[in-house]
Formats: C-alpha cells, structure tokens, sequence
C-alpha cells in the first residue's frame, strides 16, 4: 500500500482519513457543546416573560434599600444567592405590597445565577398574568406557540425559575375570587414538575389569601421548603414620590 509523506513521517492513507474524521467528530461535538451552553445561558434572555420591561435592567447592585427592611431584605437575598450556588434547593417566597421591589430583587437573583455559573444553569422569569392571557390567546390561534404545554415544558426544564405577581390574574388583592380550574391546572402541572428544583415567587397575597384562593395541594406544592421574604414596613415606590 502506497503510503503519504507527512511531516517526514509514513502515515498510511486510511490512517490519515480516520484521524481526520476523529478531529472533525471532536470539533463538531466542541460545537455542540458550546451551543448547549449558550442555549441554557439564553434562556432567561430570550424565553422570559416580563410585564415590565424595566425588570431587564434590574441587578442586585442597582436595587437600593430606602429601609431597615429592605436592607435586611437585601442581605437575605444574598445568602438565598449563595446558598443556591453551593447547591442547596429550597423556594423563596417574596410577599408584600406592591411596588416594594419583589419583582427587581427577583429577577436579579436569575441575573446574579446566570453570569455566575460558566454558562451551567438556565433560569427564566414568567409574569404569571401573561402567562395565563397568552395560554387563553393560544385557544383561539392555533399557530401560536404559547400553549399550555409549551410554558409547562419550559419551566419544568429550568434549573431555576421566577413565578412572577401569583395572584394578579384575579384582579384586586383584596379578594374573594377563587382562581379558575384553568388557573390551578396551569399552576399545578408547574408546581408538580418542579418538586426538586428551586422555584422564587413573588406575590401581594398573604398566605391566608393564597390557600383561600388556589387548592391547598397547589400552594403547598409551591411553599414547600421555603425561605420567606416579607415586605410590611416598605413603601410602594412607584408612587412615593406623587405630590398628590
């Protein structure tokens, strides 16, 4: 068998072909890889849903204690960061009034995960509310892509997620409104899926309104191991500020 000089060296032609396609393999799956990575990384970037796009920007640097509660508030996030990174699985639960910055200090603990972690976890972050009215919307187009499947499979996936305002998809926070079946199935199914992964809520309910509101099997499901975060002293800082 004739054989190819190569770096003065007599390599066999089928030798030479067979390390070509090992480095090629190699290169392919190096590719693969990455794609995963960025895919996992992305998540939080291209499949969250967010009422308030002003939410993106938010970082734990940029929220700014104006109390001893938030403050201590704060601090308390920064572990549940921490003990997230070492591992630990446990949900936390930030519940107050509105405009106290629950939402901001959610989505920074994702943020805070994601550029931290080498490109290992995905998380994403879901408005509640807009979850359900594109589900609703799903009903009527068919080509859409925001069934019920589709953001249950999404988020069961994720290795961490934000379930963002639970309780606005029934109006007011003072209310007597049972959330539909539709509601609690949605809930349920998602709750179920994520029984060993770390879910953070944010919600203006108390605890009494969420077990009058959703079946008691659904809000244990997403209370369970918790780490609660409270806002009363707080004030709602969208309107603070108001001369009026």
């Amino acid at each position: 068998m004739e054989h190819i000089i190569w770096k003065q060296q007599s390599i066999c032609p089928r030798c030479f072909l067979e390390q070509q396609d090992q480095q090629l393999q190699e290169q392919i799956e190096g590719q693969y890889k990455k794609s995963q990575k960025m895919k996992k990384y992305n998540t939080l970037y291209h499949s969250s849903l967010v009422s308030d796009s002003t939410i993106l920007k938010a970082t734990m640097e940029s929220y700014k204690p104006t109390c001893e509660e938030e403050r201590r508030n704060k601090q308390i996030i920064l572990e549940c960061i921490q003990r997230y990174k070492q591992g630990e699985i446990f949900n936390v639960i930030l519940q107050g009034l509105q405009g106290t910055g629950k939402s901001h200090l959610a989505y920074s603990i994702l943020k805070e995960l994601n550029e931290t972690a080498e490109y290992k976890i995905s998380s994403l972050f879901i408005s509640v509310e807009d979850m359900l009215r594109k589900i609703r919307a799903s009903f009527q187009d068919k080509e859409s892509k925001y069934t019920e499947n589709y953001f249950v499979d999404l988020m069961s996936g994720v290795d961490f997620l934000v379930l963002d305002d639970l309780g606005a998809e029934t109006g007011a926070i003072k209310t007597d409104k049972k959330a539909t079946d539709f509601v609690q199935r949605v809930l349920y199914a998602i709750g179920t899926t994520r029984q060993d992964k770390p879910t953070i809520l944010t919600t203006n309910l108390t605890g009494k309104a969420l077990f009058s509101m959703y079946d008691r099997k659904l809000v244990s499901r997403l209370l369970k191991n918790p780490k609660y975060i409270i806002f009363k002293e707080s004030k709602d800082k969208r309107i603070s500020s108001s001369p009026f």
